[in-house]
């Protein structure tokens, strides 16, 4: 005979842990975990985006909250170093699946190409620092635009809505792309064109690029600039964790000229300013392709005040918190990644 379990005891039985349908480490407290694996179930519902929580969690990244990024702004970030994608508390379920599934793309690209690390100011022209940055972000947006359409898809609307109305460039470019031709890696390759519409976002991350640049004393740049294509980096990049197949349809060329390798007039001046210093040492063989570069008039002086913009103390806060991380991981004799020593995927 089974007896009756007490009201507490229904209670506790009836409110069973939630187990993560990916089994990925989480770190922090018993509610910060309970609320990744709510984000990670959800997403699950995409086969997109439990394709790639799968890969992050068989190359071993935990997931974690950074309340850091409360100060920041920054939406969430992948470290390669620490083996880790980090979101910001402060955001909405919707906010963090598209987070997750953009930062857990960055992760699957420092894991499957070595093109995320080997690619510096140092050795490479202007435009391969901007296809490496560039094309990386785009994918990672065009991936986090797939998960949020298949949950659409399944009636959870809610990660799409919030998606569409921050990135529009990006959704629309999808959904219209998708209605015309009902073939999803057109659709997302369109998603990963319309990333390049938004030329101030563009610019946020353009901005790390000439810091890079700036950073590097002209005696230790290369003497002759190696270059590596836009299609090289489209075929290391844009591939599927599950399949392995490449789903850009375009002619990578295409990300050769045009808004794709545009610039703002004063990011372009600052990059030839500074490589003109470098082409006073002997034996410097100028790079020819800052010349073929577009440069476009910026919209005003003041930048919009949302999500893609951030402020100067924010990005004060945003430097010092990367250096403390950097440090220390200088400290514990490690390498540095990229991803601590530039900006972070502060708009996912």
């Amino acid at each position: 005979m089974v007896k009756s379990l007490k009201g507490s005891e229904k209670k506790k039985t009836s409110a069973a842990k939630e187990k993560p349908a990916v089994h990925i480490p989480l770190q922090g407290s018993k509610a910060k975990k309970e609320e990744l694996t709510k984000i990670i179930n959800e997403m699950c519902k995409s086969d997109a985006g439990r394709a790639i929580l799968e890969t992050a969690a068989y190359n071993g990244y935990e997931l974690k909250f950074d309340p850091e990024l409360e100060e920041t702004g920054e939406y969430g970030y992948a470290d390669q170093d620490e083996r880790c994608c980090a979101l910001n508390p402060a955001n909405s379920m919707a906010e963090n699946i598209a987070t997750l599934a953009h930062e857990l793309r960055h992760a699957y690209q420092f894991e499957y190409s070595k093109l995320t690390e080997d690619v510096y100011s140092e050795e490479y022209d202007t435009k391969t620092l901007l296809h490496k940055d560039r094309i990386m972000e785009a994918d990672a947006e065009s991936y986090g635009c797939l998960v949020a359409w298949e949950l659409k898809q399944q009636g959870l609307e809610d990660c799409w809505n919030d998606f569409a109305a921050e990135f529009p460039n990006v959704t629309e470019a999808f959904e219209k792309t998708f209605k015309e031709t009902e073939d999803k890696n057109k659709a997302r390759t369109a998603a990963f064109k319309g990333w390049y519409d938004d030329t101030e976002r563009r610019d946020s991350y353009d901005e790390g690029i000439v810091e890079e640049i700036e950073s590097t004393s002209p005696d230790d740049f290369k003497k002759k600039l190696k270059s590596i294509s836009a299609e090289t980096f489209v075929e290391a990049f844009c591939t599927d964790p599950d399949t392995g197949m490449n789903y850009f349809t375009d002619d990578p060329s295409i990300l050769e000229s045009g808004k794709y390798t545009a610039l703002y007039e004063d990011r372009k001046e600052a990059i030839k300013a500074h490589h003109q210093k470098r082409e006073t040492l002997p034996g410097r063989i100028p790079d020819k392709t800052i010349e073929g570069i577009e440069a476009q008039k910026r919209p005003g002086a003041e930048r919009e005040n949302n999500a893609r913009a951030v402020s100067a103390e924010a990005k004060e806060v945003a430097l010092a918190s990367r250096q403390k991380r950097a440090a220390k991981q200088i400290k514990q004799q490690k390498k540095p990644s990229l991803a601590l020593l530039k900006k972070k995927s502060k708009t996912r």
